[in-house]
Formats: structure tokens, sequence, C-alpha cells
């Protein structure tokens, strides 16, 4: 598919034909731009279709707002979402990516809102310090996840897919630091770097995972952080 272009005149919605350089909406299976071409903003008026990928390139400095609906960059097992300049703000919405999320960029701006942002499939997430998660769900059934740099999650980190039985693993050397909410796996979970709760819940379901810190067993950590976990039967 060919790539499609925020090419906008002037601040305007997603589904508005005109502002896009194919003269269409986007629609799945696109690469979706934007760059230089515009500058304008873009405010989601819908959920977006099955995206192939979705760039904010250098040259763009205006914001795309995701509001409260769905960016969709699930096309292939390869689609992928990477922020180079601008800004997007998550809003209340879903941001659901299969790959790899990509917005560790310096000139870039995620603005994470109330919103989820889920990585499904076998990929990375790399952010920066300044771009914080509100929930990221990560290792849905069958996948990894690769941290590719310190995470930090205003509310939840989910892992596992919502507490099915899956054989899933999140896989860091980085830090990893959680608001207000839980910490949830159900896979086999790896950490290399650091977990750390500042006045969350850690909810883990050992009858249902595998935990291993630093090479700690669950029992272990759990020993260390008993005051602030709570474990499943």
């Amino acid at each position: 598919m060919p790539t499609n272009k925020w090419s906008a005149a002037d601040h305007g919605v997603w589904s508005a034909a005109g502002n896009w350089s194919l003269g269409h909406e986007p629609i799945a299976g696109e690469d979706i731009v934007f760059d230089a071409t515009s500058i304008k903003n873009c405010t989601l008026d819908e959920d977006t279709q099955t995206l192939k990928s979705f760039s904010m390139a250098a040259g763009y400095s205006g914001t795309v707002n995701v509001g409260e609906f769905v960016l969709n960059v699930t096309a292939f097992a390869t689609s992928d979402l990477t922020g180079t300049q601008g800004t997007l703000n998550g809003g209340s919405g879903v941001i659901t990516v299969s790959r790899n999320i990509d917005i560790s960029a310096a000139g870039f701006t995620f603005a994470c809102g109330t919103g989820i942002v889920i990585q499904s499939q076998t990929g990375s997430v790399k952010t920066r310090a300044a771009n914080t998660f509100n929930t990221l769900q990560v290792a849905t059934l069958g996948y990894i996840t690769t941290l590719l740099s310190n995470i930090t999650c205003a509310l939840n980190f989910d892992v596992g897919g919502g507490g099915l039985i899956a054989a899933a693993y999140a896989v860091s050397t980085h830090n990893l630091t959680v608001g207000a909410g839980y910490i949830t796996a159900t896979g086999t979970w790896t950490i290399a770097g650091q977990a750390t709760d500042q006045s969350a819940s850690l909810l883990w379901d050992i009858s249902r995972m595998t935990f291993r810190y630093n090479g700690e067993t669950t029992e272990r950590f759990l020993q260390r952080f008993y005051g602030g976990c709570q474990v499943g039967d």
C-alpha cells in the first residue's frame, strides 16, 4: 500500500479526505506519515482503520489528538509506531500497535492523558524520561515484549492479556516505575533492572505466573515487598 501523508491546509480532522495526500482518509494497510508536508494539528474524530504504520517524522511540529478514539496500528505483525517530532496526545483513547513503539526521540512529545497504550504482538517499547504512559499493556498471549528503555506508568502496567493463563514474557534491562495502580502478570516475566513501587498495589497472581527479579524467586521478591503486595490464590 502507498504512503498517505497529512497535508491539511489548516487544523483539521482525521476523517476529512481533503486533509490527506492521497485524497482519502487513511484506509486499512496504509503507511501514515506526518511530516513537513503539513504542520497543522490533526484530531481523530473516529476510530482509525488498521494501519500498516504510523510515523510522526522530522519536520512535523503539530499535534495529533487521539481523543476518545482508537489509533489502530495493527494491519500486520510488523506494524510500528514511531515518533520523531511533534506531539501525540493520547487523550482518553486507546493506541494499539502490533510490533514496535518508539517514542524516544528528543523532539517528540507523548502526552499520555488517561488513555491506554497496547503493544499487542512480539515487539518492543522504547521511550524517554519525559514520555510516560498512563496504562501500558504488553506481551499478550504467546508474544514477547522487550522494554528498550526505562518505563514509567502513572497508573497500570499489564503483562499477559488481562489475566489469562499465557505464555507471555516481558524482558527488560531497564527500570519499571508504576504510580497509583497495578502491576499484573500471568506468564513468565523477567526483569533484569529494577521494579519500583511508588504507592502502587502490586498484584502478583503467583498461581499463574513466574516472576524473576535479578535472579530472585517470586517468593523471595514477595518477602522483601510483602507490605505492598496483593497475592492471588
